[in-house]
């Protein structure tokens, strides 16, 4: 039961990433693609359609130090509710994602736009045995992934039109099997509504942000708890859903209180490779059975804060993995280049809460957050996490 209940911790822990200090804006969207096959024998599907409705806000004329450094973002939470083409194969998709914008011009009409979102999903079509479906989703909950890109055709007084085009993925982050992943291209149209006139530009306060420290020296320790079932993407489905336990440290440097680079160590250990150890007697590895399920790798992390939240990617080189071997012989094909690459290239995508916003500038901050662990983009497992940094000197500004 436990399992269960940190299975859903790391999925209702995504929150809403924007303040309630700026006008909120509504946005409606219709979004039209196609799924990407990415195993053999994928069943057809016809078109995406996707319906998804906005609430965000623009984060302009404000002077705390994330909107600063990265140019007034936008913030908000979308909403969806769409069919991937055969409803009666792949059924109907809800979900909600928190998400950030960048701008690469303070002109909106020649602006590209690029958000990132992550959330949650719910699909009534699911694998289950017997029961015709695709091999995609082995769940009905679901991590949602969104990256998209737009372009504003018009601005007029309190509306504005806009076109995107979207990656979209939802998975369950190898939580349960089979878990190939919902992967989908697609085409937009979007209409923005907000009481007051959208500008078609957006202005860059820069007042009290020369106060802020331009780079300070921190230490980082992190513990978590995540979950999996092992084995391959595709198989056994219905095994029994395994821990794993995480500690990293790190040190890096933060710059403007808005961005965090780090470099350091984690250390993992994996119920589901001592069970299988000891229940195959994998002789070399028997002797020294918790020793033999660790792995030790090399972190670099880059971590974006907006605010009380922050948006991790972290990359890696695997140091020590003595049963990813007989791993991958047992349930993926091996050898070949694949295996080295998943052997030494371990990284996540982690979202983040502080307790203390940054702008206060406290010297020790805590937080929450909750990651997907890949190895070389191949979902591992979810966790969720507890951290906490401490800054080590007084930088220069």
């Amino acid at each position: 039961m436990k399992k269960e209940i940190i299975f859903c911790i790391y999925f209702l822990s995504l929150n809403i990433i924007f303040c309630q200090d700026n006008p909120i804006l509504l946005q409606a969207e219709y979004h039209s693609g196609s799924i990407v096959p990415n195993y053999k024998d994928y069943p057809n599907t016809g078109l995406l359609n996707r319906l998804s409705f906005n609430l965000l806000q623009l984060n302009e004329n404000e002077n705390q130090d994330w909107k600063i450094y990265f140019r007034h973002p936008e913030t908000g939470i979308r909403f969806n509710i769409g069919s991937f083409g055969n409803k009666d194969l792949n059924g109907i998709e809800l979900s909600a994602a928190p998400y950030v914008g960048f701008h690469t011009s303070q002109n909106k009409l020649k602006s590209w736009d690029f958000m990132i979102g992550l959330g949650l999903a719910y699909h009534t079509k699911y694998y289950k045995e017997n029961v015709p479906s695709s091999l995609a989703l082995g769940s009905p909950l679901n991590m949602s992934f969104h990256i998209a890109m737009y372009k504003h055709l018009l601005i007029k007084k309190n509306w504005a039109l806009l076109a995107g085009a979207s990656y979209l993925h939802s998975s369950n982050a190898h939580v349960q099997l089979p878990n190939f992943g919902l992967n989908s291209g697609a085409f937009s149209l979007a209409i923005r509504h907000s009481r007051k006139a959208i500008s078609p530009f957006t202005s860059i306060n820069i007042e009290n942000y020369n106060i802020v420290k331009r780079k300070q020296y921190f230490f980082q320790l992190t513990t978590g708890v995540g979950i999996h079932e092992i084995g391959s993407t595709a198989s056994p489905i219905g095994g029994e859903k395994k821990l794993i336990y995480s500690t990293s440290m790190s040190a890096g440097i933060m710059w403007r209180n808005s961005f965090k680079l780090r470099t350091g160590f984690t250390y993992r250990y994996y119920d589901g490779y001592r069970d299988f150890i000891i229940e195959k007697n994998v002789s070399k590895l028997i002797s020294n059975v918790n020793l033999n399920s660790s792995h030790v790798h090399f972190l670099l992390g880059f971590e974006f804060l907006f605010g009380h939240f922050g948006a991790d990617i972290e990359g890696g080189l695997g140091l020590y993995r003595p049963f990813f071997k007989p791993f991958l012989k047992e349930y993926e094909s091996y050898p070949g280049f694949a295996y080295w690459l998943k052997k030494l290239f371990p990284s996540h995508l982690s979202f983040n809460y502080y307790l203390i916003h940054p702008s206060k500038m406290p010297k020790d901050n805590i937080f929450v957050g909750t990651n997907v662990s890949a190895n070389f983009g191949q979902a591992d497992f979810a966790e969720f996490v507890v951290g906490w940094y401490t800054k080590l000197d007084k930088s220069r500004k």
